[in-house]
């Protein structure tokens, strides 16, 4: 992959997450692909291959503003991530120089990106997608082109949503149907509250609009407790198998899963459902698993009272049935 040619998004405001030194190593270790961080945070000691741009949410507000001519309301920390499909016009003068962007979540470890992207955008990809059934907002590249850029304008919705003070999902679909999507329910057919990127995206492949590819290349849930990821400088390996990138998007929500609270995160390490270790440590493995779960149920009711008291009991049991539900499916 020759330099220059993928730029991701991300942004963070307001506090700097446990897990974030972790993502910086990961950047680190993929030096062919550049990485955009907006926050308003004061970073210091960032990879080379990670620009910073000072933006406050109120300063992402107005610069959406202008450049999209309409009004945009980011009232809460989930809604920017309505904005993603549209980071393609919003950063136009940054992402000048490159054939493809994308956004991604920070509470990610991405392993080999160039092993995986290079040899996907030599097939004429415009769009490389990591889910097989619905847009990977996680992680998701687009060509840097018109027809890829303002695919989002093809949605009637996207004024009405960007003025909805709530964060709408129109990144990946409008209404959170993930389990009919993944019962093989096309995109096109799904009656959400707004047309939003997956429909658009889908509905512009099977139109021959756009080359999409689709397959699943995130890594995100324990099939068993014996799985064990080794991140090293030359990416993720489970096995024999090389990960793209693990999402701790479950993980995050496990009582017996914590964060490491290393100092300097060291270059090799390893990581399963239940946390990390360092070179030393994986040695202990069992023993460490039997004492993570022995301390996990005062962290279990903890976090359960910290979830009703931000949600209250009924946002808390649904969002229960959310997790529950993707579990599942």
């Amino acid at each position: 992959m020759k330099k220059n040619s993928v730029c991701i998004i991300i942004y963070n405001f307001t506090k700097i997450p446990e897990h974030f030194d972790l993502f910086l190593k990961s950047c680190e270790y993929n030096p062919e692909i550049h990485f955009l961080l907006v926050t308003d945070l004061a970073v210091t000691h960032m990879p080379e291959n990670i620009k910073v741009v000072l933006f406050s949410m109120g300063d992402l507000q107005r610069r959406a503003e202008r450049v999209l001519g309409t009004t945009v309301k980011l009232s809460n920390f989930y809604k920017p991530c309505d904005l993603r499909p549209m980071f393609g016009e919003i950063f136009r003068e940054e992402l000048q120089a490159y054939d493809y962007w994308g956004h991604a979540d920070h509470d990610i470890v991405l392993g080999n990106v160039s092993f995986f992207l290079s040899p996907l955008i030599k097939q004429g990809y415009d769009i490389i997608n990591c889910y097989p059934n619905w847009c990977s907002s996680p992680f998701c590249i687009y060509r840097n082109i018109p027809k890829c850029n303002s695919l989002f304008r093809d949605s009637n919705d996207w004024r009405e949503m960007l003025n909805t003070e709530r964060y709408c999902n129109f990144d990946e679909i409008a209404g959170f149907y993930f389990d009919k999507l993944n019962q093989g329910v096309p995109p096109e057919e799904i009656d959400s509250p707004f047309t939003s990127n997956t429909q658009l995206i889908w509905r512009a492949a099977k139109a021959g609009k756009v080359k999409l590819y689709h397959e699943r290349l995130i890594h995100d849930a324990w099939r068993t407790g014996k799985e064990l990821c080794h991140f090293t400088p030359g990416g993720i390996t489970m096995g024999s198998d090389a990960i793209f990138l693990h999402h701790f998007i479950f993980d995050k929500s496990r009582s017996c899963f914590s964060f490491p609270h290393w100092k300097t995160v060291p270059d090799e390490f390893y990581f399963d459902r239940t946390g990390f270790y360092t070179t030393d440590m994986i040695k202990h493995r069992g023993v460490i698993i039997v004492l993570r779960y022995l301390l996990s149920p005062k962290k279990f009711f903890q976090r359960v009272l910290k979830s009703v008291e931000r949600h209250g009991f009924y946002g808390f049991f649904k969002r229960c049935l959310k997790r529950f539900s993707c579990t599942l499916f």
